[in-house]
């Protein structure tokens, strides 16, 4: 991992309005960056949360959490990572909308570990209840 990509990613992304960005990392690359940053490891915390919740509030109760965790986070900058709990439609929540919307008022780095295309996230295979594609049109990747 090369700190000189998290420090320009940071720097481009905080002139945004929407200040959200990807950092491409492979499936089982460690990530270690040691900024003003906090790192949401969001399937070991949420998943444990949800067992205690009844399945039809999962969506709401996901939202919620996510949106608090990172209103109250102190830190300048937060990378989402393992987060592919929220990409379940059982959940039912666009999570690339949400983090737009958090990301006004925070810097928010998602580490993206699946395909890219141009300017495409792809999370799944075609044909898999979980497969989509997000247009990332106007937002920073580094890869």
């Amino acid at each position: 991992m090369n700190e000189d990509r998290l420090i320009y990613l940071k720097n481009m992304i905080a002139l945004r309005y929407e200040k959200l960005g990807v950092l491409k990392l492979e499936k089982n690359e460690k990530f270690e960056y040691k900024g003003d940053s906090d790192y949401l490891l969001v399937n070991l915390l949420l998943s444990e949360l949800l067992l205690r919740k009844n399945n039809q509030s999962w969506g709401t109760y996901s939202s919620e959490y996510l949106t608090e965790w990172i209103q109250n986070s102190l830190k300048e900058v937060i990378f989402i990572d393992n987060f592919e709990l929220l990409m379940n439609p059982a959940i039912s929540i666009n999570l690339f909308e949400l983090l737009r919307e958090l990301s006004k008022n925070k810097i928010i780095i998602i580490i993206w570990r699946y395909k890219i295309e141009e300017e495409i996230l792809i999370y799944g295979k075609v044909g898999h209840v979980e497969y989509q594609k997000i247009n990332f049109k106007d937002k920073l990747i580094i890869q």
